[in-house]
């Protein structure tokens, strides 16, 4: 087709190979809806950047039933993960919405909404208790307990010139209001809209002491770390629907979960 794929290696390591779509879009206008049930099973993932190593996949699939096809991230690997990120244009206010399914939380799953340099404003996490907890300044608050083998529609109401975000569940108000976790002043990105939501099967990476050292000690460069050859329990969470809607007022969004 008319793809871009670009060969490379990591460290002199593994090897990967990237689909890059032409043109290059690096933002969007307007708001985006998906629903998965117009892309292949096992295909692309269309209009989501994702990052799927052999023991992290992010592919689509058909269910879980009642929905038609999902986004699926499971993750295996014990030092890596999967990770989705989807663009969405920007606005003062805008009302985010997903439907979210735990299969297995053996690993956690952070949902982020970011700036476009990658400001991470909302830091939410379903922990490998199975717990949604917010994220703030390396401080963590349990809003609820979620259950295995169900659907969950999940709001979130961001205010880009307030800097503050809302959260419901299944139109449960968990979060009235917020601060954004980060104003982006290490990517000179401060004041920065919302315009994109990422979905990790683990921990953040560029922080300074992940980033001087492979292994994480400045010790110890480039250090092997033990277990890395053996696949752990697998987590798996499927996203059945996203979608985005610019909006003046997110308080009502928050309170009914509509749209």
């Amino acid at each position: 087709g008319d793809d871009l794929w670009v060969a490379y290696s990591v460290s002199k390591e593994d090897m990967w190979v990237s689909r890059v779509p032409v043109p290059i879009r690096r933002t969007l206008s307007g708001p985006v809806a998906d629903d998965f049930d117009d892309m292949e099973a096992g295909g692309v993932v269309t209009d989501w950047n994702v990052y799927s190593p052999t023991w992290c996949p992010v592919e689509v699939v058909d269910g879980p039933e009642p929905t038609g096809k999902s986004l699926r991230l499971t993750d295996r690997d014990p030092i890596d993960y999967a990770k989705a990120m989807r663009v969405f244009g920007a606005a003062p206010k805008q009302t985010i919405r997903f439907t979210l399914w735990i299969e297995s939380s053996a690993s956690p799953l952070d949902i982020e909404v970011t700036s476009g340099r990658g400001a991470r404003h909302v830091q939410l996490r379903v922990d490998t208790e199975g717990n949604l907890v917010v994220r703030q300044h390396e401080q963590a608050r349990r809003l609820a307990s979620l259950e295995i083998g169900r659907w969950y529609d999940v709001v979130i109401n961001v205010d880009s010139e307030g800097r503050s975000y809302g959260l419901s569940l299944d139109g449960q108000v968990l979060v009235a209001k917020h601060p954004y976790a980060d104003e982006g002043a290490a990517f000179g990105d401060r004041g920065a809209p919302s315009e994109r939501i990422v979905l990790r099967t683990g921990d953040y990476r560029m922080t300074r002491d992940l980033a001087e050292c492979k292994s994480g000690s400045e010790q110890v460069p480039g250090f092997d770390e033990p277990g890395v050859d053996e696949p752990i329990e697998p987590a798996t969470y499927y996203i059945g629907s996203f979608k985005t809607v610019h909006t003046e007022d997110t308080t009502q969004h928050i309170a009914t979960g509509s749209e």
